[in-house]
């Protein structure tokens, strides 16, 4: 072609390259080329329904959840932390700040007014306890 173009030699000896990598390569003359296709395209499928698969427990996961957390919040209502509006109470935040101990157990002391009759001893002694 006498193209006398440095990149275009370039282009040329790297297509001369990769094309003797290629007919080179021991599944360019392989009889089992076929087979091996076939077995790859199976793998392929198996992936997919397994991507499906996956899709669809996480999917069931998340029902799961919905369910726990819908129960969890009728439980907060029935306490009183939160309102049906699912805003929570002065009482729920009091128990999100409790967190070394039993922390509803220790708001409904504190609501119902198990402390103001204690000394400051058996208060710290009670507290103690509920801590351990």
């Amino acid at each position: 072609m006498h193209i006398k173009d440095a990149d275009f030699k370039n282009i040329v000896d790297s297509i001369h390259k990769l094309e003797e990598r290629l007919f080179g390569h021991p599944l360019h003359r392989s009889s089992n080329t076929s087979s091996g296709y076939t077995l790859y395209k199976g793998k392929l499928t198996v992936l997919e329904q397994l991507k499906i698969v996956e899709t669809k427990l996480k999917e069931a996961r998340s029902l799961l959840q919905m369910d726990k957390l819908k129960f969890r919040k009728r439980v907060l209502r029935r306490v009183e932390y939160c309102i049906a509006a699912e805003v929570i109470e002065f009482k729920g935040r009091v128990t999100c700040e409790l967190s070394p101990a039993n922390e509803l157990l220790i708001t409904e002391m504190i609501f119902n007014g198990v402390f103001n009759d204690f000394t400051t001893p058996q208060t710290v002694a009670l507290l103690s306890w509920l801590v351990c």
